[in-house]
């Protein structure tokens, strides 16, 4: 859509700002690090029903992936289009790492689709009494997740 991923904040006033500045660190260092228009980067198409068996119980797959091939990996939220299904898989790093990444990736989606099962999704719900957004740029939304979760982890502690 219009190259952004919305952030949902929820908590005391004072928490929120908090996340908010630690979100705004966080995604200037990471613009810092990654020369965002990379000539590297490669985009693939996904279906929906694909991309639990690609990222794997706990993210546990596509951290292998990533380790395995050495190229960053980021899979978007939103389908590519609205009246589209899939999901666009962003692969970059060297030019050999994105050639390996995207030939792991390819492999295991034809397994996946030899098995043709469907991945479940969960709903995650917060009663909280004050909420915010933050718009964050698809390329850079990995950068605040982190490795394995861990720098989304912390902002929300």
């Amino acid at each position: 859509p219009n190259g952004e991923r919305t952030v949902y904040l929820s908590g005391a006033q004072d928490c929120i700002d908090r996340a908010k500045a630690m979100i705004e660190e966080t995604l200037s260092k990471a613009r810092e690090r990654t020369g965002v228009n990379n000539p590297n980067a490669h985009i693939m198409k996904v279906p929906h029903e694909l991309i639990g068996m690609l990222i794997g119980k706990g993210g546990e797959t596509i951290k292998d992936l990533k380790k395995e091939s050495g190229a960053r990996i980021d899979i978007s939220k939103e389908p590519s289009e609205s009246n589209s299904n899939d999901r666009l898989v962003h692969i970059s790093g060297p030019p050999e790492c994105v050639d390996f990444a995207r030939k792991m990736i390819d492999e295991m989606l034809g397994r996946a689709r030899e098995r043709t099962g469907t991945g479940g999704s969960s709903i995650v719900e917060s009663s909280s009494p004050t909420q915010s957004t933050v718009q964050v740029p698809h390329e850079l939304i990995g950068m605040l997740i982190g490795k394995g979760g861990d720098t989304i982890k912390s902002i929300s502690k």
